[in-house]
């Protein structure tokens, strides 16, 4: 589930100076520069002030704290100084660009770290290859990405044809090293879904990999094991990749494509589309995030979501089964400017902080606790 957030035109964050209360009532500073979230399958990691935080699920080594337990409060990842620029998560791994290099840490069975090997590692290790910053990363179930210059390399499992490269694609194929798309220059940024990858390339969107639900949104549920372009209308601006859906900004309008059977393309239904459809209800959108299930988007100060909501991912206060239609999340503090969505939760910076709300059975909401949320709580930061 990617995760710089497929922010645009948000890149550099300026927060206030309020202050939030830590669970045992003392002040905590809210960030006070760049702010990037991302949410993995189970854990959440940000940049915030330079330091690269995470909290939640750390059974491989996610958090990069140097430790596997889980934690319910942020921890810094180890090794690491102020010099964080951004941060990815996939189910159990996680990447980010710091002191000008790209790392990864967590599960690593599939080469997802990028470090030629296949050993989990509970500290960032440094990716393979150029040492240039990238302009995007991204971190699926098994697989991560990048751009470089333009170009786009990836790198883990293979077996759906998520890398886009000229290897064979089955269930036991994988790169341990970045390898270069074939057929992409001039990407802007990079997503990852499940098992599939796209990116945003001059206006358009160019995806890969898995199809079967119609995420690439070729028009139809073949796999596609190079790029193949997404008929959009109008320039796209930002894009996000969930489990097996994708979703658009385009001129403010969000457009969503791929598995819809909990109304994770908030078009009303249930019922996968393999073409993008437009949501009719939604305008403004400035920021979009795509999680296993369901899906947000910044627009007109608040954020709202739509899709699966079983445990309260969608944080309107209810915890029903599914939303077909985007609802707003109730209690957010004003300001959002980047929100993320993982398996089961969802994240949004804001003014005074980092709120959180869905699951919390690993401490992914990072407010020190273990309840899950209907309602955003903030995080906990150090």
């Amino acid at each position: 589930m990617s995760i710089r957030s497929v922010l645009v035109a948000l890149a550099v964050l300026v927060a206030g100076c309020h202050l939030l209360l830590d669970p045992g009532g003392e002040p905590v500073p809210a960030p006070s520069a760049r702010t990037e979230l991302a949410a993995g399958g189970e854990h959440t990691c940000a940049v915030v002030d330079g330091r690269i935080l995470c909290w939640g699920r750390n059974q491989f080594g996610q958090l990069g704290s140097g430790v596997t337990a889980d934690s319910p409060a942020p921890v810094q990842v180890a090794g690491l100084g102020e010099d964080g620029q951004s941060v990815a998560a996939g189910i159990s791994h996680t990447c980010a660009v710091a002191g000008g290099r790209t790392l990864c840490w967590g599960f690593n069975n599939k080469g997802e770290l990028g470090n030629g090997t296949a050993v989990a590692s509970d500290r960032p290790v440094r990716v393979s290859g150029s040492d240039a910053v990238p302009e995007s990363i991204a971190g699926g179930q098994f697989h991560s990405c990048r751009v470089l210059n333009g170009e786009v390399q990836c790198w883990g499992e293979n077996q759906y044809c998520e890398l886009g490269g000229a290897m064979v694609c089955d269930p036991g194929a994988f790169l341990d090293e970045p390898a270069q798309v074939g057929g992409l220059s001039g990407a802007q940024s990079v997503v990852t879904g499940d098992n599939h990858s796209c990116a945003l390339v001059d206006g358009g969107v160019l995806c890969w990999g898995r199809g079967d639900y119609g995420q690439l949104g070729s028009g139809t549920t073949l796999g596609q094991p190079v790029p193949v372009p997404v008929a959009i209308s109008g320039g796209v601006q930002a894009i996000a990749a969930g489990g097996h859906h994708t979703c658009a900004i385009s001129g403010g309008s969000v457009w969503c494509w791929g598995l819809n059977k909990d109304g994770e393309l908030g078009n009303g239904a249930r019922g996968g589309g393999s073409a993008p459809a437009k949501i009719a209800s939604l305008s403004g959108a400035v920021a979009i995030a795509a999680g296993s299930s369901h899906s947000c988007a910044i627009t007109g100060g608040g954020v709202l979501c739509w899709g699966l909501n079983d445990i309260g991912q969608l944080g309107n206060g209810d915890a029903g089964a599914w939303s077909g239609v985007p609802v707003p999340v109730t209690g957010l503090d004003p300001g959002p400017r980047t929100v993320a969505a993982g398996r089961r939760h969802t994240c949004a910076a804001v003014d005074t902080g980092i709120q959180c709300w869905g699951a919390n059975d690993a401490g992914q909401l990072g407010d020190s606790l273990s309840a899950s949320g209907l309602l955003p709580v903030h995080v906990a930061l150090p």
